[in-house]
């Protein structure tokens, strides 16, 4: 007999780029830290793939010379339902500081996930979205 979980939802966490920094923020977005969120691993794991996106996102950006505002990547995690309990999927939302001219913003965020190391180690689903 198969052992069924019900999923539950991990953070949200929240990486704040502005100006040259990254900040991270634990449920509340208004409330920054410079350190990411250690309590759970689960949390430091997708404090792990907002950071990465930030980077991946700055090197883009940096060699398409494109200038970015600040902006801010919310990470949620689900849980699995079935053993070995795991994050099963984590959505990715990407929000202010990037534009959208003939479809800029996604190809950028395009290049972003396919050199972001982190989430491309992750044997997950990752679903990558923006406003």
């Amino acid at each position: 007999m198969k052992v069924k979980f019900k999923s539950k939802t991990i953070g949200p966490v929240f990486v704040i780029k502005k100006n040259q920094e990254i900040r991270y923020a634990l449920l509340d977005v208004s409330k920054p830290t410079r350190f990411p969120p250690s309590e759970k691993p689960s949390q430091t794991l997708l404090a792990s793939v907002g950071a990465c996106f930030v980077k991946s996102i700055d090197n883009v950006a940096q060699k398409q010379e494109l200038e970015l505002e600040e902006f801010v990547i919310q990470v949620k995690g689900f849980s699995s339902i079935d053993m070995p309990v795991r994050i099963a999927k984590i959505i990715v939302l990407i929000s202010g500081g990037l534009f959208d001219k003939l479809g800029e913003k996604k190809l950028l965020l395009m290049e972003a996930k396919a050199i972001c190391t982190v989430s491309n180690t992750l044997n997950c689903e990752i679903e990558l979205d923006h406003d």
